[in-house]
């Protein structure tokens, strides 16, 4: 079964950004984060749920941007040893 979890909103004067993090126990989850402005990025961060409940919590908390997703997912990866 796919989990499908949607984070939160924040909601900044010229941009709205949404975070989700999805997957399951088999292929892993996926953080993904959108903005209004039609931006996208998702990647995966870890097979284990809570590391990345706790990674995309991170991001979410801190107004990460699609932008900038890649550059966080090679941080985590460094982080983690269950990549």
């Amino acid at each position: 079964m796919t989990l499908t979890k949607h984070i939160g909103d924040i909601h900044l004067p010229n941009a709205n950004l949404h975070y989700y993090l999805f997957g399951n126990p088999e292929d892993g989850y996926c953080i993904e984060i959108t903005s209004c402005k039609c931006e996208r990025a998702c990647g995966f961060v870890s097979s284990d749920l809570q590391y990345a409940e706790q990674c995309v919590n991170q991001l979410f908390e801190g107004m990460a941007f699609p932008s900038n997703l890649d550059d966080y997912l090679e941080d985590f990866k460094f982080d983690n040893d269950s990549y």
